[in-house]
């Protein structure tokens, strides 16, 4: 499972959350664009 969120302050909770649910950073999919405001993250399931 992939997902792709935000980077800044804003989403530091959910990026938190996430991490701790085992997600882990990954790379960008699906034709999203690298930014430095993206994080990309995914879990096998």
């Amino acid at each position: 499972m992939s997902l792709e969120t935000g980077s800044t302050e804003p989403f530091a909770a959910a990026l938190r959350l996430y991490e701790s649910e085992g997600f882990r950073p990954s790379d960008p999919f699906a034709g999203y664009p690298d930014t430095p405001f993206t994080r990309f993250l995914s879990l096998k399931l």
